[in-house]
């Protein structure tokens, strides 16, 4: 039985629209020298890094502890009032796949809300493994969630076929066979230039890609 790691929030769950409402409302309320104020922005803006991202609203350095935490509850109002969505036949996709691999999660959300969601859902039970954000000191493209799962579940990141839907997901996985989801968060182009072994352009998509995968080996 082979590995496969999913990210959640833009490849399980559409939660783009939720994302850039807690990050508008984070620069309104944080009252930031830069503000979000359309979709598109926050998509070209969005990355995966957490300081980065308070660091790019203008907001000074010394304060970022401070603003971390202010953050993490503006999150999680948010994420109660608009809760994401699963993806179009995601649920079919992780069923099937269940049934010849193990599933993981390695996300940088909280890891609470995630088992919370996939309860609801009904899917906890096809993922034997789930992982949120632990150092945010350590976010992708730093590989060190990864490979921290990666221990967990006793597997070699080569054996690991990792889902991603950011540049950062790409290059944080760096080895094994990466499914870049150009559904999420990043733009296909963006992804393209990162030259993952594959691209699914919507759920389904990623059952072919792994078909490849498994004729290929």
């Amino acid at each position: 039985m082979g590995t496969i790691a999913f990210d959640y929030d833009g490849v399980i769950v559409d939660s783009l629209q939720a994302a850039y409402l807690v990050w508008k409302k984070t620069s309104e309320e944080l009252n930031a020298p830069i503000k979000i104020r359309t979709l598109e922005q926050f998509r070209n803006f969005s990355k995966n890094d957490i300081l980065a991202m308070l660091k790019d609203l203008g907001l000074p350095e010394k304060d970022l502890k401070e603003n971390l935490s202010k953050q993490k509850e503006i999150y999680l109002k948010v994420m109660q009032i608009h809760s994401p969505k699963l993806f179009s036949c995601i649920d079919q996709v992780l069923s099937k796949l269940y049934e010849k691999y193990e599933l993981i999660i390695i996300s940088g959300a909280n890891q609470k809300i995630i088992e919370q969601k996939l309860k609801n859902y009904k899917l906890n039970n096809l993922f034997s493994y789930v992982q949120g954000i632990i150092d945010f000191n350590k976010v992708k493209p730093n590989p060190y969630h990864i490979n921290l799962a990666m221990k967990k579940v006793n597997v070699h990141p080569e054996k690991v076929i990792y889902l991603g839907d950011t540049i950062e997901d790409i290059q944080a996985a760096g080895i094994g066979n990466i499914i870049a989801c150009s559904y999420g968060f990043g733009s296909k182009q963006d992804l393209e230039k990162e030259k993952p072994h594959f691209i699914a352009d919507s759920p389904l998509d990623i059952l072919s890609k792994i078909k490849e995968i498994e004729y290929a080996n």
